[in-house]
């Protein structure tokens, strides 16, 4: 498992990636200033843990 500074999870995550990936429950993987990983929560939980975690429950976020 990977570590990284921060994880933003249950949120609907809307990508601008070429396939437009939507995911209504999905988490964002963060390493110092760089995304990287955008995916299904619970794939993201399986393959990081975090010094924080933030629950983004009702809320929309667009990565870029």
């Amino acid at each position: 498992m990977k570590s990284v500074d921060l994880i933003l999870t249950n949120a609907i995550v809307a990508t601008m990636n070429a396939r437009s990936d939507l995911f209504p429950r999905g988490a964002i993987a963060i390493q110092s200033d760089r995304i990287v990983a955008v995916g299904a929560a619970d794939e993201i939980a399986a393959k990081f843990e975090a010094r924080e975690r933030v629950d983004c429950a009702g809320q929309a976020i667009i990565p870029g």
